[in-house]
């Protein structure tokens, strides 16, 4: 068939050159031209039809035609605009889409939209041209103009799913996520199979709203339809590994395989592979993937997810410093790369590792802000500030953990409620977690709550539209979008609280705020931050409920008669230095035996279990034993509740979990060092006014545990005391004055 086309076409060519003067037939064969896309030698046809002059009623298409077929060659010149602005001016033929589209091309979106305006809607290409120059605009991050040119299209055409989608998307990178969802839903009611429409809306559930199992449901039902189809694999199975509450991690590995398997240059999968190893505690498969990532896209995302690739369980001391070693090597590497651009992963686990981490909070920073510039936002409200009378100091607290019976809001939950409504107003700023909701306690306690989406810079605008006077930071390191959102300016006072207790190393953040039992006294620079120590504890808590009924041992497994000394922690706040001291308790305590937590991984836990068996003799791992791990508050204090002795580690330890013993009058074995992760519990004893369970060295530490474990009288008279004095740390008022002192001088110091 094609063959004859082709000879058809060369026999009409023929006759074309037997009659020069034949401007219809020149014409016919230059639109046959364009048909083929053969736009060089259309061009030659259109030319020659208008010279031979013969056809003067047709001249403004002839016009059309020449600077049609020369925009397509990119012959963006005053010759191509002459032949279409003659054509519209001499009204014959409506040339207006094609001189629109050659302003789009000419990237002069002005004159392109003011010609569109008084095109006739029903002409070919002027739906196209809008489209064009909406998503023209939206590659630019012109959001207005780009949803104005897609409306401008919807309008002309409301069946086109495309006009419909340009605007979901321009309403998704805006931030506006409910219109988004809204256009894409406009899209299938015309369309319910619209492929596109639906990969977005699943997109928006998965990364900015962070809804894991609605983005899940539609990347299935995607996937059915594609099953080969690796942007759809790759994200199905990146939201399996955010949506801890499933439990499908294992799924989600094979997915990114499967995903690897149709394209092996799939950078995406790799480093969700990375991921999913690194939760397992295998970091040297970690490492693999991140280097293939690397391989097959040369970014240098991949290269700083290497630096900061952390263990969760190090098998020796040794180990501990050479990792952190190799961190600070391969950091002042990269600092000295200009041309370096990395994305945005926190150092979560950098803290547990219990040693002075301001050096290389501070290098991160250098590094994260020489190659990502946009981090360093600033408000506008910021910038030039409103020197207008306002009714209230405007007060946010940000965190992603803001749920039920998580210590970083219990710490706060109480101030919140209690700032003094006529000096203060209270926003509590959500990062949204989609498995758990927030806790009903502090949505009572604050004025206004600000739900966040996932998008870095929506947070960035976002919370900058609130135009407050002093933004929290109550936590930076667990995950990220609260660390990079800490790069920016978002408030003329920005101060970290010590939801994880460590410094920021970011000087946009002005004030780090501790309590004066909580820092110890060091020659070393551990801060970026002004230090802010509250007067007395510094910390809100609400009493404890204490369950009606109480954990017994039978139901753990565990003998009444033992002496159970209990680390309830998580894995990673285990280090190889404190192996040393539960094994001389056991070894000197024979009647003694040490209970843990199984981790979050069971990998972790395997890994935490091969280090002991390399440290302890038979006749002690006999006596260390691992209990399911326990969710929710009553539970947890069920599982308190049957220790002898809470042994609290270090140097990082636990604040709302010693909180909780001391509330069951249960003794707590403290080492106060000199940072803040190993002195909370300290904190509560020097408040309470008692000294006797606090250690200042590893061998006091171990004769204290011993004394407690094994002389039944002197624990029972700890444990009264307790139980006397821990309602001084309830509902502390003192708490709350300091708080408003800081923020209102604060504020007065600007």
């Amino acid at each position: 068939m094609r063959w004859r086309m082709a000879a058809l076409n060369a026999l009409h060519m023929h006759d074309v050159l037997l009659e020069r003067d034949n401007a219809a037939l020149w014409l016919q064969s230059g639109t046959l031209l364009m048909r083929q896309e053969n736009w060089s030698a259309a061009e030659v046809y259109f030319e020659h039809a208008l010279n031979v002059g013969s056809l003067p009623e047709r001249i403004g298409e002839m016009h059309c035609n020449v600077a049609e077929a020369r925009r397509h060659q990119r012959k963006l010149d005053q010759k191509t605009l002459f032949h279409a602005i003659t054509s519209v001016d001499d009204g014959s033929f409506d040339c207006t889409a094609v001189l629109a589209w050659i302003y789009i091309d000419l990237q002069d979106l002005n004159e392109a939209e003011r010609i569109l305006k008084q095109a006739n809607v029903d002409r070919f290409g002027i739906v196209d041209a809008w489209l064009q120059i909406g998503q023209l605009y939206l590659d630019s991050l012109m959001w207005a103009k780009a949803a104005e040119a897609f409306k401008m299209a919807i309008q002309i055409a409301p069946q086109d799913t495309r006009a419909h989608i340009g605007m979901g998307k321009t309403m998704q990178l805006y931030g506006d996520f409910t219109a988004a969802l809204n256009a894409y839903d406009s899209a299938l009611l015309i369309d319910p199979f619209e492929f596109e429409a639906m990969f977005h809306q699943a997109t928006i559930y998965h990364v900015q709203m962070g809804d894991m199992d609605n983005a899940i449901t539609r990347y299935l039902s995607l996937l059915e339809r594609k099953p080969e189809n690796v942007a759809i694999l790759n994200n199905l199975g990146a939201a399996m590994l955010n949506a801890k509450h499933r439990g499908q991690d294992h799924e989600a590995a094979a997915i990114f395989y499967r995903a690897i398997s149709f394209d092996p240059n799939q950078m995406e999968s790799y480093g969700n592979l990375k991921t999913y190893y690194a939760e397992q505690g295998n970091i040297e498969k970690a490492i693999e993937m991140l280097e293939k990532a690397y391989a097959v896209s040369g970014l240098d995302t991949f290269r700083i997810a290497r630096v900061l690739l952390l263990p969760q369980v190090y098998t020796s001391a040794q180990h501990l410093l050479q990792t952190r070693t190799n961190m600070l090597a391969m950091l002042d590497a990269m600092l000295t790369d200009k041309t370096l651009h990395v994305d945005k992963v926190p150092p979560f686990y950098l803290t547990y590792q219990g040693m002075n981490d301001l050096p290389i909070l501070r290098r991160l920073n250098k590094l994260f802000r020489q190659a990502c510039p946009a981090l360093t936002y600033t408000a506008q409200h910021v910038i030039q500030p409103i020197h207008e009378p306002s009714l209230c100091i405007r007060v946010g607290f940000m965190s992603k953990f803001f749920v039920d019976n998580h210590a970083h809001g219990l710490l706060l939950r109480g101030v919140l409620e209690r700032l003094d409504r006529s000096k203060f107003c209270v926003y509590l700023i959500v990062i949204p977690d989609a498995s758990l909701p927030v806790d009903q306690g502090l949505s009572k306690a604050v004025d206004h709550i600000v739900q966040l989406n996932l998008n870095h810079k929506s947070v960035q605008s976002d919370v900058a539209a609130l135009k407050l006077d002093v933004l929290i930071f109550v936590d930076i390191l667990s995950e990220p979008l609260s660390y990079f959102t800490s790069f920016a300016r978002l408030a003329p006072v920005q101060a970290l609280f010590w939801g994880n207790p460590t410094t920021s190393g970011n000087d946009n953040i002005d004030y780090f705020i501790s309590g004066e039992y909580l820092e110890g006294n060091t020659e070393e620079e551990v801060y970026a931050e002004q230090v802010v120590l509250l007067s007395g504890l510094g910390i809100w808590y609400d009493p404890p409920p204490i369950p009606t009924v109480l954990g017994h041992r039978k139901d753990y497994g565990l003998q009444e008669n033992w002496t159970i000394y209990l680390c309830a922690q998580s894995v990673f706040k285990l280090l190889p230095d404190f192996d040393q001291v539960l094994g001389s308790i056991l070894s000197s305590d024979p009647n003694g035996h040490l209970v843990f937590v199984e981790a979050r991984q069971r990998a972790w836990t395997l890994q935490f279990q091969d280090r002991l068996k390399r440290s302890f003799p038979i006749s002690i791992l006999q006596r260390i034993h691992f209990l399911p791990r326990v969710a929710g508050h009553e539970p947890y204090m069920r599982l308190l509740s049957m220790a002898t002795i809470v042994l609290h580690p270090f140097p990082f330890g636990g604040s709302k979990t010693s909180a909780e013993a001391l509330a069951l009058g249960i003794p707590v074995v403290v080492m106060q060092t000199p940072y803040l992760r190993c002195r909370m519990a300290a904190a509560y004893y020097i408040h309470m006014g008692m000294s006797d369970c606090i250690a200042s060295t590893q061998e006091d530490y171990i004769n204290l545990a011993i004394r407690l474990g094994t002389n039944q009288t002197y624990r029972a008279m700890i444990s009264s005391k307790i139980q006397a004095r821990a309602p001084m740390l309830w509902q502390n008022q003192q708490v709350v004055d300091e708080w408003e002192r800081f923020l209102i001088n604060a504020v007065r110091l600007l």
